[in-house]
Parts: structure tokens; sequence; C-alpha cells
């Protein structure tokens, strides 16, 4: 029985465009599949789309496409800063979003180095 959790298409687009990346190893994050730089999340497969870790800055941006909401994990109704999650309807269209992947793990790689 698949993982309502989470669409098994998206994670096989994520797997193939971001586990190709040295240095970047998926895992579970409470369950969910993630994908980390340096043993931080920058990833995540959530739901009906991919979860992405941004500086404000960034996911603030992102968030006037259409297809872009506020990552608010298990129906918290708390929002997660720095989060945002891409909702694609076609799972191999989230390779148009490669730079933007390729952003949050720079990003998350960055906070790894300096301790943030």
């Amino acid at each position: 029985m698949p993982d309502k959790r989470y669409r098994e298409d998206v994670k096989t687009a994520l797997d193939d465009m971001l586990l190709a990346i040295p240095g970047v190893k998926g895992r579970k994050m409470f369950g969910l599949p993630s994908y980390t730089i340096e043993g931080k999340v920058f990833a995540c497969n959530y739901r009906e789309g991919a979860t992405v870790k941004l500086p404000d800055d960034a996911a603030a941006d992102l968030l006037k496409r259409e297809d872009v909401i506020p990552f608010e994990p298990f129906d918290s109704g708390k929002k997660m800063r720095e989060w945002v999650q891409i909702n694609r309807s076609r799972a191999e269209d989230y390779h148009q979003d490669e730079g933007i992947f390729l952003q949050a793990l720079e990003y998350v790689l960055e906070l790894a180095q300096t301790g943030g």
C-alpha cells in the first residue's frame, strides 16, 4: 500500500536528480524521503510535492509562484521558516526546478560549514 504522506513518482524524480550530485544522500526524516548534504536536510518529498530550505528572500520570491506554498508540516498550522513546498502535477517537471534544489543544497551546505 503506497504511503499517502508523499508521492512515489515525485520521490523517483527527486532521487534521479538529487542523488546524482556528489555528497547528496537520501534518508528518511519523520518517515519521509529527504535529501541531505553534510548530514543536513535541504529537501524533502512531502504530500503532493517537494520541500526545500532556502534563504528567507529566495523563499519569499518563490512564494509568488502559483505552484509554491509555505511548508506547514503535518497540519500543524505553523509555517517552517525558510522552507517552501513546490507542488507540480507532473513529477518529471521537478527537473525544471533543478536550480532551486541546487540553491537549497548550497544554502544548507553553507549553514553546515558555518555552524548555522
